[in-house]
């Protein structure tokens, strides 16, 4: 990819990797964030910016050829912080947009969305695209309203994007507990205490994606082949159910003394959050080449 790229919210967990990993193929990135990124080189260039501002874009967006919108509060924080939240995921992007449409060379827009938007009691099994989607808390509702902007701004504005419903992410970089994240939590339980709390029986299911894999689909996403207009949406894991005990199990592979507590004062649905990933087969010749065991295992044993 030889071509300028502005990725928002990139010095996040996704971004950082996705950073690397374009850097490495000679594109030239810009990084809008509230804060700075852990690495930068003679290919990434760090700009300070805020989406929840109502303020120009500080850069001539017809500069770029592609937009990375991975700014986003997660469902902790939309759940902490709802102003936020929405101020983050919905009228941010919405601002944005609404500049890109001003320049008759509009760049290829890149949302990252999730799985969150699907409504949860209506999917059973692999989740395709089509599913029913509804959003059932803020963070949920929040995505659902992005996708919808990304979409009308296409009809309206002939822009190209490409939506991208992320399921569970984990891996090396900036994630943390105090966000939400799923994995850092229980490694931090692991660190802190030796024991790691699972709520309910752990007999929900969920598909784990490396941040790896993730980064490597979006690097394919920009090469596909748009017409004005086109918004492109696609399922973005690896297609295999893994339940909490499965995960737990792993965790005490590496820690052998681990304790594992269940927690059952929490109502949690059985829920089985499984992707579909056929599209992006499809179109991107996209394969996740890491394993959810392999990957946690490793990460597991970075941390210790």
């Amino acid at each position: 990819m030889k071509t300028k790229v502005a990725m928002i919210g990139g010095s996040g967990f996704i971004g950082t990797t996705l950073t690397e990993l374009l850097s490495e193929q000679g594109a030239c990135i810009t990084i809008f964030d509230l804060v700075k990124p852990a690495k930068q080189n003679d290919n990434v260039s760090y700009v300070y910016y805020d989406v929840r501002e109502n303020k120009p874009f500080p850069d001539t967006i017809s500069a770029y050829g592609y937009f990375y919108f991975l700014a986003a509060c997660l469902g902790k924080g939309c759940a902490e912080h709802p102003h936020n939240g929405w101020q983050t995921n919905v009228w941010g992007l919405t601002h944005l947009l609404s500049e890109v449409a001003l320049y008759d060379s509009k760049p290829f827009v890149i949302f990252t969305s999730s799985v969150a938007v699907y409504d949860e009691p209506q999917c059973n099994g692999p989740i395709k695209e089509h599913a029913p989607i509804k959003g059932t808390d803020l963070y949920g509702i929040s995505k659902v309203a992005g996708e919808s902007v990304v979409r009308a701004s296409c009809v309206a504005h002939g822009m190209k994007s490409a939506i991208v419903r992320l399921f569970t992410v984990y891996g090396h970089g900036p994630a943390s507990a105090a966000k939400g994240h799923f994995l850092p939590t229980w490694i931090e339980q692991v660190v802190q205490r030796n024991r790691i709390t699972i709520f309910g029986d752990g007999s929900q299911m969920i598909d784990l994606t490396d941040v790896r894999d993730v980064a490597r689909a979006l690097v394919s996403v920009a090469r596909l082949e748009l017409r004005k207009g086109d918004c492109r949406i696609m399922n973005v894991a690896t297609g295999i159910g893994t339940t909490v005990n499965e995960v737990a199990h792993w965790f005490k592979q590496v820690k052998p003394d681990l304790e594992i507590v269940y927690d059952r004062s929490k109502s949690i649905n059985k829920q089985v959050l499984m992707a579909d990933i056929s599209t992006a087969q499809e179109t991107l010749g996209y394969r996740p080449k890491i394993s959810a065991k392999d990957g946690i295992i490793e990460l597991l044993k970075a941390a210790l």
